[in-house]
């Protein structure tokens, strides 16, 4: 269960971090689009470069439940966090968090459909409410309650397609700090390389945002709210030809040992029909 909780608070911390910034102004009725929903999701989607604080966080999927304290840098990429209900003395966790690419309103519109609302108060702070529905099947909704003055996410629900609840995380204490640094100054741009395998095609909307092969080959997968990471390494003697996967909260962890000798692994908060289709699309330079 430690594990279980690890991924679920590390995947949700990375959450509060890793939303692509807009790619810029868009009218005020883009793509149907309200100047109100326009200008919250904006606030929403550059806070993780614009706003520094510091909280105390509680997770919640399944039944399972951790307070976490957390510290996000905003423009330095770094994001530090202690459980709290592991040990008295639990030492802290830093992690470095990447900037994803600027993604257009009007593109993520395409996929998502948006709503924004007066919120509930979320740890004595004023917020509104942005209700985020996937217009298919390949994506999670989440319904957010979004800090007023920093714009900070202060409470996430995830959900399916279908409305089932998958996991939430709210703050129960939350202090926004000052930035040290101006926005995107200290934060690292994800690269691209090329190695033995290729991507022959993928879901609509998601993208190639890095890719590498240290210490295997690997890529990450972003339609600029949901983020995937897909590995490739040689297949156990020990593992047959054949698919297994674990849910733990709204992440989803896919496995593939394919008949060439190579396992596929696909991890993010995605449905299993896109990391099946993510998978099914790795190909060696050269195969069809």
């Amino acid at each position: 269960m430690a594990r279980n909780l690890f991924v679920v608070i590390h995947g949700a911390l990375i959450g509060l971090m890793c939303l692509a910034s807009p790619a810029g102004a868009e009218s005020q009725d883009a793509c149907g689009l309200s100047g109100d929903v326009v200008s919250r999701v904006t606030g929403m989607l550059s806070s993780a470069e614009t706003s520094a604080y510091r909280g105390t966080l509680l997770v919640e999927y399944a039944g399972n439940r951790e307070f976490v304290a957390v510290e996000g840098t905003g423009s330095s990429g770094l994001i530090t966090f202690r459980h709290l209900n592991r040990s008295a003395d639990a030492a802290p966790e830093t992690r470095a968090i990447s900037r994803l690419p600027r993604v257009g309103l009007c593109e993520l519109a395409s996929y998502y459909g948006f709503a924004s609302d007066p919120g509930q108060p979320v740890a004595g702070r004023q917020t509104y409410r942005l209700t985020i529905r996937p217009k298919d099947t390949l994506r999670l909704g989440y319904v957010m309650d979004v800090d007023q003055a920093t714009h900070v996410p202060l409470r996430i629900v995830t959900l399916t397609s279908e409305g089932q609840l998958l996991e939430r995380f709210e703050f129960a204490e939350f202090a926004a700090l000052e930035q040290t640094l101006e926005p995107q100054e200290g934060i690292p741009v994800l690269k691209v390389t090329q190695g033995p395998h290729r991507l022959a095609s993928l879901p609509p909307g998601f993208s190639v945002i890095s890719s590498g092969h240290d210490p295997v080959e690997h890529w990450v997968l972003s339609d600029g709210l949901a983020t995937l990471s897909i590995y490739v390494e040689p297949r156990p003697d020990k593992l047959s030809p054949g698919e297994g996967f674990v849910v733990t909260g709204a992440t989803l962890a896919y496995t593939r040992g394919s008949f060439d000798r190579q396992l596929i692994t696909v991890v993010g908060e995605v449905p299993l029909t896109t990391a099946r289709l993510v998978a099914e699309s790795v190909r060696p330079f050269g195969g069809q």
